[in-house]
């Protein structure tokens, strides 16, 4: 099954007639949503013999009807100001749609994800220590390598908690998140 660049094998037992198969349906950051990304399958074997071809939605395979709709997503969160070297209280993560913030239940509904945070200084713009998210110091650059991940446990609303946030200076911090989906990253009870 392929969408976009993305392809995961799936196979249909003997006496079935169909399955069930998880695969990320990608999107552009450059692009508008929504986004059309197009679903088929390659080298199915053997090949249906009653309609020559394979089907999707009713319809051969490669047609307007193996479509679907995608759309950019981000995290929403709100980080209170804080006193220097105090923890924050607990913060809601929510994923969302990033054109309308409609939450992304589809990917985030009941589910652990990892999710990379990182954070940058604003004013003054440079620091010399680092943003503390659930009580482990995370990266605080401007080009990050995304190594500061932690497993997030979103609820059947989409919302994850931080339990903590701090910044042990004073000054202007920016918390930013970013969630990479992968066979890896994605158990298969929540692909989309």
């Amino acid at each position: 099954l392929t969408a976009g660049g993305n392809s995961v094998p799936f196979s249909i037992a003997s006496g079935s007639s169909q399955t069930t198969a998880n695969i990320h349906l990608p999107s552009d950051s450059a692009l508008a949503d929504p986004q059309t990304v197009r679903l088929s399958a390659n080298t199915v074997s053997p090949v249906p013999s009653d309609v020559g071809g394979h089907f999707c939605n009713g319809d051969i395979n490669n047609t307007t009807a193996c479509d679907m709709s995608v759309y950019k997503a981000g995290f929403l969160f709100d980080v209170p100001h804080l006193t220097a070297a105090t923890a924050s209280a607990t913060i809601n993560v929510s994923a969302v749609r990033s054109s309308d913030s409609a939450t992304c239940v589809p990917l985030f509904q009941n589910v652990t994800r990892t999710v990379a945070f990182w954070g940058e200084y604003q004013n003054p713009a440079s620091g010399t220590l680092p943003l503390k998210v659930n009580g482990s110091d995370i990266e605080t650059t401007a080009t990050p390598a995304y190594t500061s991940t932690f497993s997030l446990v979103f609820n059947g609303s989409g919302t994850a908690p931080l339990t903590s946030v701090q910044y042990n200076d004073v000054g202007l911090m920016q918390l930013n998140a970013r969630y990479v989906g992968s066979t890896g990253n994605t158990p298969p009870d929540g692909g989309m």
